[in-house]
């Protein structure tokens, strides 16, 4: 299977990529020259595009809440008493995936993804053999998590009501969690967030507010680790 990968600075410009067979029927993320996959049965897959490589990821079965059907391969139970093939859950079940670095055997890396319904968040180092649940929302429906990046040697993830928390994953104790923006930022006509680690070692939050007839008004502020929001542009 190929796509094209356009340049983003000349829209004339595109490459074609392959992909192993049955590798691709999503994509879920993108970090450090490596595609986080989704494969025909709705597992996770790290792949490469200029060497090659493939690294699978712990299965979809590994996550607490889905099992997989007796007798059929391609079927998932999800939270008990919900069926859904695999299709459906390759499409559906993750939305944003993160990796800390580029997988290689001088460094340690690990990959953090928002998924379920956009109210989980879990991880995974080399050599573990399960997803690790970090985080979950339990507002019935009323926030989701937007977006996850890599910043300064932790993770940062921002919901959709503006709360941020800071994963730090290879501290001496063990994964951390700090919540650093816990007061709910309720912005009508809110499209979405995300979260941006610059060049410069500043981490950005930009914000997508639906204007209707003026289209999409963007407002970019920076996040300090003391939680404080700088000003607003």
């Amino acid at each position: 299977m190929t796509c094209k990968f356009s340049h983003l600075l000349d829209a004339h410009k595109a490459y074609d990529v392959s992909f192993p067979q049955g590798c691709l029927v999503a994509c879920c993320g993108a970090s450090h020259g490596w595609l986080v996959l989704v494969n025909e049965l709705a597992n996770l897959v790290l792949y490469n595009p200029f060497t090659l490589r493939v690294i699978p990821l712990p299965p979809i079965t590994d996550f607490t809440c889905v099992e997989a059907v007796e007798g059929n391969t391609k079927a998932y139970c999800f939270d008990e008493d919900r069926f859904y093939d695999a299709e459906y859950m390759a499409t559906w079940f993750y939305q944003k995936a993160v990796l800390s670095r580029g997988p290689s055997k001088y460094a340690d890396y690990a990959v953090m993804i928002i998924h379920r319904d956009a109210d989980w968040v879990s991880f995974v180092r080399p050599g573990e053999i399960k997803w690790q649940v970090a985080s979950t929302l339990d507002v019935r429906g009323q926030d989701r998590y937007a977006d996850c990046v890599y910043h300064n040697g932790v993770f940062y993830i921002v919901a959709f009501q503006g709360i941020v928390e800071k994963w730090d994953l290879e501290g001496p104790n063990g994964p951390t969690k700090e919540v650093i923006v816990s007061k709910m930022q309720y912005i009508p006509k809110l499209l979405t967030r995300h979260l941006v680690s610059t060049p410069w070692g500043d981490l950005l939050q930009v914000r997508g507010i639906n204007r209707f007839r003026n289209g999409v008004k963007f407002q970019v502020c920076e996040v300090h680790p003391d939680g404080c929001l700088g000003p607003t542009t």
